[in-house]
Formats: C-alpha cells, sequence, structure tokens
C-alpha cells in the first residue's frame, strides 16, 4: 500500500531508448495514472506486488470512492525473437477485442503466416483472451497497423500504412504510389477482408488515427508529405493533413485537407451528434478542428 511520503519510480522500455518519470503519491495531478500503472503491472514482473486495497487518499470518481484493486481476469502474450507490438484495440458485442499492430517475428506463436519485415496484424480474442483468429497483412517491405474501429455488423475497419510495391489483402492486391502509402480496409468478424483500398502520392501518406461513425462507417486522418491521389482526384499539396469520411462499402462520402507544415494532425474523435474532431500541431501550434 502506498503512503502520502513515498515515491514512486516509472521506468518504461520503448524500443532501446528508456525514459523515467518520478511521481509522488498524494500531489493531486498523476495519482491515479500512477496507481493505475501499479495494477496493471502488477504480477507481470518479478517482485511484484498487487495492492489489495487503496490507500488513503482514495481516488474518487464523481465523489465516491473506486472501491477495492480490481482482478486481473486474463492475460495474453504474442510474438517472438524480433520486435512485435499492437497500436490500438476495439471492443465488440459479447467482449470480444480486436487487437491491431505489427509483427516482425518470423512463425510468431499463436499469429502464424508471418515472413518477418513488419507485417500489419489483426487478432480477435474471445472474451476469455483466447485467439480466435488472427490476420498477417504482408508485402515485400515493412507495413503496419495504427487503429482499428467496429463496423456495425461486428466486423473492423482498419487502417495502416504500406511501403510494399504491392500489398495483398485477401482477394485484392493494394499496388502504391511512392514511397509510403495509407491503406484502409474492412475485416469480418470471422477474419475475412471485404473490401480494401490504398491512397497516396509520390511522397510519404502516413495513416495516424481511426474512429467509427454513429451512422455508420468511419473517418480517418492521415499525413501527405505531397499531393495524393484518392478515386482519381488529386487532393492537397506538399504538407498536408487529410480528414476523410468513408462509408460502410468503402466510398469515399468525403475528404477534407489542411496545411500542417511541420506537424501533422495525429487524433480523431467522433460524438454521438456526428460531429467529427481532429487534433494535432501546425508550424508548432497545436491545432484542433471541428467538421459536422
Amino acid at each position: 500500500v502506498i503512503d502520502a511520503s513515498e515515491t514512486v519510480e516509472l521506468t518504461c522500455s520503448f524500443n532501446s531508448a528508456m525514459s523515467t518519470k518520478t511521481v509522488y503519491w498524494g500531489d493531486g495531478t498523476d495519482d491515479e495514472m500512477c496507481l493505475m500503472f501499479l495494477y496493471i503491472t502488477a504480477g507481470e514482473y518479478p517482485g511484484a506486488k498487487r495492492p489489495t486495497e487503496l490507500s488513503t487518499p482514495q481516488p474518487t470518481s464523481g465523489g465516491a470512492p473506486l472501491g477495492k484493486a480490481p482482478t486481473l481476469d486474463w492475460s495474453q502474450r504474442h510474438g517472438g525473437a524480433s520486435w512485435d507490438g499492437p497500436r490500438d484495440l476495439t471492443l465488440h458485442a459479447g467482449a470480444e477485442v480486436s487487437v491491431v499492430g505489427f509483427v516482425d517475428s518470423a512463425g510468431a506463436p499463436d499469429i502464424g503466416g508471418t515472413t518477418g519485415g513488419y507485417n500489419a496484424l489483426l487478432m480477435r480474442h474471445k472474451p476469455d483472451g483466447a485467439v480466435r483468429w488472427s490476420l498477417v497483412m504482408a508485402g515485400a517491405k515493412a507495413e503496419w497497423l495504427i487503429g482499428v474501429a467496429p463496423a456495425s455488423d461486428d466486423g473492423d475497419f482498419i487502417f495502416g500504412t504500406s511501403t510494399s510495391p504491392s500489398l495483398p489483402v485477401g482477394a485484392a492486391v493494394l499496388e502504391g504510389a511512392g514511397g509510403e502509402d495509407a491503406f484502409v480496409a474492412k475485416i469480418d468478424s470471422d477474419g475475412a477482408p471485404v473490401w480494401a483500398r490504398r491512397f497516396g502520392g509520390v511522397g510519404n501518406d502516413d495513416s495516424r488515427a481511426i474512429s467509427e461513425l454513429p451512422a455508420g462507417g468511419f473517418v480517418t486522418v492521415s499525413r501527405h508529405g505531397e499531393a495524393f491521389v484518392l478515386d482519381g482526384k488529386t487532393y492537397g499539396a506538399k504538407d498536408v493533413s487529410a480528414i476523410i469520411r468513408w462509408n460502410d462499402d468503402g466510398s469515399v462520402a468525403w475528404v477534407r485537407t489542411i496545411a500542417t507544415p511541420n506537424g501533422s494532425l495525429d487524433a480523431v474523435a467522433v460524438a454521438p451528434d456526428g460531429h467529427i474532431y481532429a487534433g494535432g500541431s501546425s508550424a508548432g501550434d497545436a491545432l484542433l478542428v471541428s467538421y459536422l
């Protein structure tokens, strides 16, 4: 149990870079973050201990104590000898979880079909944590998924980046425009691709974020080093970010571009009334935009 006089030191590793943060319990700013970090990591590392109760002062939600520490339901670890990692997840009806990211380890357990060299990965977990299916998308070079959003029919909309000249996604082969290209796809609830699309230009076109829409379909934000082509139309110019609204069948409802020199739109969220909010940076300043 942590008391008000103790100092908690958190050390996180990202690739080979190390970062350390010291958090003082009871300072009114990082208490809950610190406590949740302890809950999540307890039992995952040798010597780690799980607190049985919250200390005083207790974090609250709406003025009410949150109660005792949560009990670990299940955990899963996947990968091999190289770098493999998740980037996003979404929940489905029936408590299934879809996770997207990349896998660089050839023949990683529970994943299958990997060749090494950064392949895009989508996995569906059952409510008990077991893997129901996995889908790997691999071209000649590297690709990865950065986001996933639920479809109304229990499938998944996925968003990622590919550097391969061509990328097979199910029966579709997505041809590149040059450099890095963004791609989107719909995958049904059994892991079969329904449709897939790729867009970009001669520069690098990077996927950034995705969110589902309340009336169906989804929205993406992406960054483009040069003008990019989608449905035969050219959009933007040098250093722009794009907000694209997609229909459920993969057709494009509309495209908006914003100049973001030395920056990009990096996040997107959708309100229940359909308002789309995107945030990021441009020319060293914070940027937030909204569309309806």
